[in-house]
């Protein structure tokens, strides 16, 4: 449930009144083709929506749970205020200077107020960790050597001499989990001329104080790969606190995770003052994203001709398909040969695919685990016992990392009886939301994990207003357990299906849409649904499967079991209907 702040309504507001008035693992060596091939590059990327909740958030902090950042003091990664993933009308806003922090008796970084103002509960941050080692990613301390007024020279070759380099930066209280000193200003670069060098600097002018340290991003202009950009607001792009971008990359998609970093002369010209904070927020009546600058109890104006360097993290959703075969099957796990093998921090889903009349069933729970050791992603039996079968198919789908797209785990906060509760903005109060999920045993790659040898679902809780995953025989739901969760855009290839007696024979039901009849291609994605919309509830215990009827020419939804689909029962489900490659699967991260 979203805190909405006074404030937020006035620039909300705003934002419609324009609509109106104009009428959108372990770090790795990066591969070559990075400046050659985005798709290559895209696979490093580690995104997600970080989300301040009653759980993670104390005082002035909100505390990061990822297996990148967990006990790894020397992290470098970035952070953007999002106000409104998902593109609803409600926001809650955090107005203050923000930076990240290292608590080394916890082992976990967190997102501080340089301010020590406390942290609103319900605020969201794009959080951006590159997976690979990059001379163009550091940490930079600003020193009475490389410091001079409001500023502090960074000294890197890729920036430079190089005007048209794109600088991001993200403030560090204490890299590598040492001293802390806080900068609480809002920071920009700019471009020196006399010394063909970028700087940090204060926007309100104040001295840089020696001691205080940066992430830097240093992102060559490059306009083949087309994943970064400079917005200046100017007069047409304006309107109040805010000022809307226009890229094909990010329009018409709420769920697309993008960094800033103010710019003070682009290019190396001119030069204009931003003394605010700021963060993104998506117009969903304009269909674009657009920066806003945000100060404690006032809604500032954007600055005229103030400028952003903005970086894009693109990708698409990508399905393989994947057969268990005795040369990938080991014990109770089948490993899949893809891309995103040695990438622990990747991220899965998968429905079971077979073929009508096959004798074929899996009637145990299932889920997906990375392989410590050996580094490969499997599809495992929950009990941890049961052997693998041979020809067992499976859709793979590898979603893009959006804020869509994250890990939900249970623990004492959000798990009650069967259920474990997902906060999040793009499903809070929001009964309508479509939501998948597979279990994870060891999100990031631990060597340990949690089974939950049980079949879920997810329903909707009127009273918390809030999405769940349960567990269907009502078993409880384990505290530690985790699941991937991925919730698409909108869009004619996503939606629930409900099992009537014009639909259902005995333990299959089948899919009358127009993107799958008579389309044996397509990939499909199921999750069971208790209760669609927030109403009703019908529970289906068997894990399921999909299939394609070649004499009805339809898809079908089976239960593994052999038991009778009830009346009533749901699913939510997401089809591409681009044929898949059964042995080289594509990736985009």
């Amino acid at each position: 449930m979203k805190k909405i702040k006074t404030l937020s309504l006035l620039i909300f507001f705003s934002l419609v009144v324009a609509a109106l008035l104009q009428g959108q693992a372990q770090a790795a060596s990066l591969p070559q083709g990075e400046t050659g091939g985005d798709r290559v590059w895209r696979k490093y990327l580690v995104r997600y929506l970080h989300v301040s909740t009653s759980h993670n958030t104390i005082g002035a902090v909100s505390y990061l749970d990822h297996a990148l950042l967990n006990n790894n003091p020397d992290a470098i990664f970035f952070v953007t205020q999002n106000l409104n993933a998902g593109g609803g009308f409600s926001a809650t806003l955090n107005e203050h200077h923000i930076g990240v922090w290292y608590h080394s008796a916890a082992g976990y970084w967190a997102i501080v107020n340089q301010d020590s103002a406390s942290m609103p509960i319900g605020s969201d941050y794009n959080i951006f960790i590159p997976d690979y080692t990059s001379d163009r990613i550091f940490v930079h301390t600003a020193s009475g050597a490389n410091s001079s007024g409001n500023s502090t020279f960074i000294d890197n070759p890729l920036a430079n001499g190089n005007p048209d380099a794109l600088v991001f930066v993200t403030q560090a209280v204490n890299p590598g989990g040492g001293t802390e000193y806080t900068n609480d200003h809002a920071v920009g670069v700019w471009y020196s001329n006399a010394d063909e060098q970028w700087l940090i600097f204060n926007e309100d002018g104040a001295t840089m104080q020696a001691n205080r340290s940066f992430f830097v991003m240093v992102e060559p202009a490059n306009p083949t790969l087309n994943r970064s950009f400079v917005h200046t607001a100017e007069a047409s792009t304006i309107l109040g606190g805010s000022t809307f971008t226009d890229h094909p990359e990010i329009n018409h998609d709420p769920h697309a995770l993008i960094m800033v970093t103010q710019i003070w002369n682009p290019g190396g010209s001119g030069g204009v003052y931003n003394d605010y904070a700021f963060a993104t927020t998506y117009n969903p009546l304009e269909d674009k994203w657009a920066i806003v600058n945000l100060a404690p109890g006032s809604a500032p104006d954007m600055t005229q001709n103030a400028s952003f360097n903005v970086m894009i993290l693109p990708g698409e959703d990508d399905f393989s398909l994947h057969t268990s075969r005795a040369s990938n099957i080991s014990g109770f796990t089948t490993e899949w040969d893809s891309q995103i093998n040695y990438l622990s921090n990747s991220l899965a889903l998968f429905t079971r695919k077979s073929y009508r009349g096959s004798s074929l069933f899996l009637s145990q729970p299932l889920g997906i685990q990375h392989g410590f050791s050996d580094g490969f992603w499997k599809i495992f039996y929950q009990d941890l016992a049961t052997p693998f079968p041979e020809n067992a198919q499976f859709n793979l789908l590898i979603p893009n990392m959006d804020a869509g797209v994250f890990i939900h785990k249970a623990h004492n906060n959000n798990t009650f009886l069967n259920s474990t509760f997902i906060e999040h903005p793009l499903t809070d109060n929001i009964e309508e939301a479509i939501v998948f999920v597979t279990q994870v045993y060891n999100p990031g790659g631990t060597p340990t994990g949690i089974p939950n040898d049980h079949v879920v679902g997810v329903w909707y809780d009127g009273s918390e207003e809030k999405w769940a995953v349960f567990n269907q025989d009502l078993a409880y739901m384990p505290l530690g357990a985790a699941f991937n969760i991925f919730i698409p855009l909108p869009g004619p290839n996503v939606f629930v299906h409900d099992a009537n007696a014009g639909n259902t024979d005995g333990s299959v039901t089948y899919i009358s849409n127009l993107g799958l009849n008579n389309n044996p291609y397509a990939s499909v994605l199921v999750t069971q649904n208790w209760n669609p919309g927030g109403t009703g509830g019908v529970y289906n215990p068997s894990p399921i499967y999909t299939a394609y009827d070649p004499v009805k020419e339809q898809w079908l939804i089976g239960n593994e079991n052999g038991t009778a689909i009830p009346d009533g029962a749901s699913f939510n489900v997401y089809l591409q209907l681009t044929p898949i490659q059964s042995f080289i699967p594509l990736f985009s991260y």
